[in-house]
């Protein structure tokens, strides 16, 4: 029998300063938001953990558990508007001002029964488990004392098989809750963001996913392996997203649960020795994705279905040690298809990169990296961006304690680097500016000497 106790204690305090405009279009205008924001919260937990292991048999285990966790995290946020007159921020913002208290308090007891022992042809685990979750969400500054109990069933089991040719097949299922965030629960906006507002819902439940793995997996002694991999999960009471367009196209989010989310996933990986074992090793990789996901846009169900597929590879390449070249690169296909309007949106993403350093005598040193990124977005010019960096160094001094190095950055004058990330109900583009074509010469001395064979 084994029984812990912990404590744990955590404080962070985030002072933001929001200066920006605000165009709207219905009426035409224009609102400047100044503001100082501070941000203290305050969590404190305790945990519990009684575990007791009975055998019934040679191999056979009863493992029996009891788990306790409370956790209390006070929230005084408070933020000030810019005062002409003063020339402070001496006025309060009620709005967006507010003294939170959560609190949660979990009760879970479980029993499993496994035969995991070494040497065994066949391992299993299966076990049940039962939680009472309360969670009690009390806004003073809004007067609103909301508080919930979920009662959760968490089953689990596993299954894997030794085969011969060291071949292992496994068999995975798990059922778990998720827990809405303190951010997601606080019925207040968060304006950092003047066109994307987010509003908390004390109102949300917690979500519960079930997922089922199973794998195959293939080792050899002589570096080449092989893994293939089927997943799928389903979730109730999903925290997902109300999305409600404002005037002047500022978009309001608010946390919200739906059912019929679900995602099927399959994977592959091969690795293989390069030439031979020591010249290091390559592996492949594919992977199939199916998503359901479920969101409410303008107060209308909006289904998104997406189809996705990708693939890469890894090479590491060394001869002895005097030659180091790694290649990766990745292709990435997305088909994200929406109910509402009967809309799509297409996207290709690839990514390559190799990085090599090659060890001369006399203590020279030269290596280059070379990365290439593109994306192709439907409705969306292609965007393409490349990053060359090189060196040339020299170890001088005794014992290597120095060394001269010449540096290029960005040496093909790539101006920007781009980046597209598509979501659910949105695409969202970036653009980085990076510095011209750099030169660098360095002296670097290190002041601990390297002896022989260290």
């Amino acid at each position: 029998m084994m029984v812990s106790i912990s404590q744990s204690l955590a404080k962070q305090n985030q002072e933001t300063d929001i200066y920006t405009s605000v165009q709207s279009f219905q009426p035409p205008s224009l609102q400047i938001v100044n503001q100082q924001v501070s941000n203290p919260v305050k969590t404190n937990s305790y945990n519990a953990n009684v575990i007791y292991q009975e055998p019934l048999g040679k191999k056979i285990k009863l493992i029996s558990m009891y788990l306790f966790n409370t956790s209390q995290s006070k929230l005084l946020k408070t933020t000030n508007d810019f005062d002409a007159a003063s020339g402070l921020y001496d006025l309060t913002d009620t709005l967006n001002s507010s003294h939170f208290i959560s609190t949660t308090t979990s009760h879970t007891l479980r029993t499993d029964i496994t035969n995991a022992g070494e040497g065994a042809k066949i391992n299993y685990s299966f076990g049940v488990g039962g939680q009472s979750y309360d969670q009690h969400n009390n806004n003073i500054t809004a007067a609103v004392d909301l508080g919930h109990i979920y009662y959760n069933f968490q089953p689990a089991a596993m299954l894997s098989a030794s085969l011969k040719g060291n071949r292992l097949l496994r068999l995975f299922y798990s059922g778990n809750s998720g827990n809405p965030t303190l951010d997601q629960l606080q019925p207040l906006p968060d304006l950092s963001n003047p066109y994307l507002l987010k509003l908390g819902n004390p109102n949300l439940r917690q979500s519960f996913t079930q997922q089922l793995q199973t794998s195959y997996s293939s080792y050899n002694a002589d570096g080449r392996n092989l893994q293939i991999s089927l997943g799928a999960d389903l979730t109730r009471h999903q925290i997902s997203s109300a999305t409600t367009t404002l005037d002047g196209g500022v978009q309001q989010i608010q946390f919200i649960n739906l059912d019929g989310v679900y995602h099927l996933n399959a994977t592959t990986n091969c690795s293989f020795p390069l030439f031979s074992p020591e010249n290091g090793t390559g592996s492949i990789e594919g992977r199939l994705n199916y998503n359901h996901d479920h969101n409410i846009i303008n107060g209308a169900d909006n289904i998104i279905r997406g189809k996705g597929a990708s693939g890469g590879f890894i090479l590491n390449f060394h001869k002895g040690n005097t030659l180091f070249v790694d290649c990766e690169g990745s292709l990435q296909y997305l088909d994200n298809r929406y109910s509402l309007n009967q809309t799509k949106s297409e996207s290709w993403q690839q990514d390559y990169n190799i990085n090599t350093t090659c060890i001369f005598p006399l203590g020279i040193t030269a290596g280059f990296t070379y990365s290439l990124q593109l994306r192709s977005t439907s409705g969306f010019p292609a965007q393409h961006a490349g990053l060359f960096n090189a060196y040339l160094s020299k170890d001088i001094l005794a014992n290597k304690a120095g060394q001269l190095r010449l540096s290029g950055f960005n040496l093909i004058d790539a101006a920007s680097s781009i980046n597209q990330t598509v979501g659910q109900n949105y695409i969202e583009t970036t653009q980085t500016n990076r510095l011209h074509r750099l030169i660098l010469l360095s002296f670097i001395y290190n002041f601990e000497k390297f002896q022989k064979g260290g």
